[in-house]
């Protein structure tokens, strides 16, 4: 048959692990700027208190994901209108020459506040590729494997959630081969570098996709997709925001701003702090494959997502209890609060998939999914380190993770019951 075409000449596991290529050197790279944050507040903010100065590497981190509804709008649109494939190969290539040129720019001392804006303007184009990108791969895997979505789109994230094991594994090394002057004055840059060449080479696998067949069958393309959204579909695109959102913010508080977190306030070992990062991480990319596998047996993926929105509120205080009372098992701490983001993860992405139609699939995920993580997740990291410099409180990122459970409630029951996957 001519939609399983491209399954038979690649492979089902091929076609998913080369659509998440894209993501996971994007989670590689948003986890290394998150986690060199304290040496780019260094070299970037210069003259700054520590406080301060990583207050605003946070606020830079935060700008990619501003950014990112931008290119869910122009991504969206071209994915939608002349198809997947070309998009997937202008994202990647985009997020390669990006991530190249920040471990590049000369710093603050060189060439003093030019080298912040350059940062910033990196920084914003690296968001832009990210907008197009991860929802380009929800909506590709969705539309080539619709029956088994959940399993599909778990795989897709299970191999992104490895870019976070990639990323903490270079950082550790990187750290282990240099000291902390020479990481402050160099080292910085190689975590950075190395990401950047990958997503070239991602580029040249990308260009051996072919289009999706539930793309190649649409008879009548939308003009302006995203005015389509807007007028046909708004409820599902507020439930697609805040889904995007409550995932954004589960992840960046507990597995990229918690890290540095601890290591600059709570006197923790860096290279301890990545190594057990990166051991939560590759343990819960596996559960995230799991779960998705689960929800397409009979359990309803939206019932699975209620148990994820009140887990904050069950386990939340022990895991930052024993984080910053140095629990002698630091690990399990780390890794509870990897699978808490996990299981909602596992389930997030087939729930974007299946909301919107497919004459407007592309651009409803693209511009939801990077306008909820824009909103609830790229400023939360900011919002919770603000918030401890008025409470000078170790429990601070708690109440976010509370707030975040709160959000995750308020999808439960906006959630529009309309699966568009098995309409087709």
């Amino acid at each position: 048959m001519k939609s399983n075409n491209q399954t038979k000449v690649m492979g089902k596991h091929k076609i998913i692990f080369y659509s998440s290529f894209g993501g996971m050197l994007e989670f590689y790279d948003f986890c290394v700027f998150a986690l060199l944050s304290v040496y780019l507040a260094k070299n970037f903010f210069t003259g700054d208190s520590r406080s301060l100065g990583l207050l605003y590497t946070f606020l830079v981190f935060a700008l990619g994901y501003a950014a990112r509804p931008i290119g869910g709008i122009i991504f969206g649109h071209i994915g939608d209108r002349i198809g997947r494939k070309k998009t997937f190969i202008m994202t990647i290539f985009l997020m390669g020459i990006s991530t190249i040129l920040i471990g590049c720019i000369p710093t603050y001392a060189s060439i003093g506040i030019t080298a912040t804006v350059l940062l910033v303007i990196l920084r914003a184009l690296q968001g832009i590729s990210v907008g197009g990108e991860l929802p380009g791969g929800i909506t590709y895997v969705s539309e080539t494997f619709s029956k088994r979505n959940g399993y599909s789109c778990g795989m897709l994230y299970g191999f992104v959630n490895f870019g976070i094991v990639l990323g903490t594994g270079v950082i550790l090394l990187t750290n282990l081969v240099f000291s902390n002057s020479e990481m402050l004055s160099f080292g910085w840059r190689i975590p950075f570098l190395i990401g950047g060449f990958i997503n070239i080479i991602a580029f040249f696998i990308r260009r051996k996709f072919t289009e999706t067949p539930v793309f190649k069958e649409l008879e009548k393309k939308s003009r302006v997709p995203l005015l389509e959204v807007f007028k046909k579909y708004k409820r599902a695109f507020i439930f697609a925001t805040l889904i995007a959102g409550f995932q954004a913010a589960f992840s960046n508080l507990l597995i990229f701003f918690i890290p540095t977190f601890i290591i600059s306030y709570a006197n923790y070992n860096a290279d301890h702090v990545m190594f057990m990062l990166s051991i939560a991480s590759l343990i819960a990319g596996v559960e995230i494959i799991v779960v998705g596998m689960i929800s397409d047996f009979g359990f309803k993926k939206i019932n699975m997502l209620l148990i994820g929105a009140l887990i904050p509120f069950v386990i939340g205080y022990f895991i930052f209890f024993m984080l910053f009372t140095h629990f002698t098992y630091g690990w399990v701490p780390m890794i509870l609060a990897s699978l808490i983001v996990c299981y909602v993860v596992g389930i997030v992405p087939a729930l974007l998939g299946e909301v919107f139609p497919v004459e407007v699939r592309y651009t409803g995920v693209a511009f939801s999914y990077s306008l909820g993580y824009a909103i609830f997740g790229g400023f939360l990291p900011a919002l919770t380190m603000w918030l401890y410099t008025i409470t000078n409180s170790m429990y601070a990122p708690m109440i976010s993770l509370c707030a975040v459970g709160c959000l995750g409630l308020i999808c439960f029951f906006i959630y529009p019951h309309k699966n568009y996957l098995k309409e087709k």
